[in-house]
């Protein structure tokens, strides 16, 4: 099963976020349906689930979409997707790849945040909230002001 986003701003937070400078580029893939396909017995095919499974809310903000490559043979079997991206006649899918040099890095996860796209609004959760914030400077002067703050608004 592979776990797709229908956002390419999801993908490219995905990609930026958890890249390691020792890399180069990162990378991004699409995928695209084949409008015509031919499926069958001993045939693998690529089946779509989503956006209407019951899942987790973040799934939700994160515009998921899951796939699986299947054939079956008596049963249903796992197969590999390679198969199913080969170019001919039983063609499923097409997979693009695009390489993004890693010292856009801070560029795109700026433009992303300014768009209120990162951590917080794609996991929801209180931990993914002190990751937005750089190296937690929200939770230090949130600490400050509140200890040396009275209500009044004098420092104390």
């Amino acid at each position: 099963m592979l776990d797709w986003t229908r956002s390419l701003y999801v993908a490219a937070y995905f990609a930026f976020s958890t890249a390691k400078e020792a890399n180069s580029h990162v990378s991004i893939f699409a995928l695209s349906h084949q409008p015509n396909r031919i499926s069958g017995t001993k045939l693998a095919t690529v089946y779509r689930y989503g956006p209407y499974v019951k899942t987790h809310r973040r799934h939700f903000l994160q515009q998921s979409e899951y796939t699986l490559c299947l054939f079956y043979e008596d049963e249903w079997c796992f197969d590999y997707y390679d198969s199913v991206f080969d170019r001919g006649l039983h063609q499923q899918a097409r997979c693009q790849k695009f390489m993004i040099p890693y010292t856009e890095r801070q560029r795109v996860l700026r433009l992303l945040d300014e768009h209120n796209l990162n951590a917080f609004s794609l996991f929801g959760s209180e931990e993914s909230m002190m990751e937005t914030w750089p190296n937690g400077n929200f939770a230090i002067t949130l600490r400050d002001t509140v200890s040396t703050t009275s209500p009044s608004g004098l420092k104390t």
